[in-house]
């Protein structure tokens, strides 16, 4: 029977020991590697981008500077009001009229939840006094501009002698910044 006890009770202590310290260092050597595995594979995330991030890049950089520049006026980074406006009323301006009556109103989309397009809008309403063939010029301008503008609505009320009162809403463009 002396023979039994020592054997069970190496067996009770070794049991402890892998129970114990022992099972305690393999959990933790798990988590370790749990949380290598997730840096291993940040790195191969991050390469996978750096790599997509340099085919862009070099394919950026073989554009012109002349190309960027219209590639910026079509469809700029920024929204510039102002510079919009500033360009209608000068396309007015190249068949002697004028923009009147602006409105502004941005995100004229009206969206559920979060927007995850890459492109913002902004909707432009104004008036235009002229004869129909200069009014058709200006729409030829708006139509031929560099930049990205969409007419969303046109509306026109006859005045005397071959002038109207031609109203207009447009939809201009911008790309939004990624953060």
């Amino acid at each position: 029977m002396q023979n039994l006890i020592i054997p069970i009770i190496i067996l009770a202590v070794s049991g402890g020991v892998f129970l114990g310290p022992t099972r305690t260092l393999l959990d933790s050597l798990n988590k370790e590697k749990a949380v290598t595995d997730k840096i291993r594979a940040a790195v191969a995330s991050i390469d996978n981008y750096k790599a997509s991030f340099d085919i862009k890049n070099e394919i950026y950089s073989k554009i012109g500077d002349r190309d960027k520049i219209s590639l910026e006026a079509m469809v700029p980074s920024t929204i510039d009001n102002v510079k919009l406006i500033i360009d209608l009323n000068q396309m007015a301006v190249n068949h002697n009229r004028s923009i009147k009556n602006i409105a502004i109103k941005t995100n004229a989309d009206s969206t559920v939840g979060p927007d995850g397009r890459p492109y913002g809008t902004v909707s432009i309403s104004f008036s235009i006094s002229s004869s129909l063939s200069v009014f058709e010029d200006f729409l030829k301008e708006l139509e031929s501009s560099l930049r990205l503008i969409d007419v969303v609505s046109l509306s026109f009320v006859a005045g005397a002698a071959d002038q109207y009162d031609f109203s207009l809403e447009v939809k201009a463009y911008w790309l939004k910044q990624k953060q």
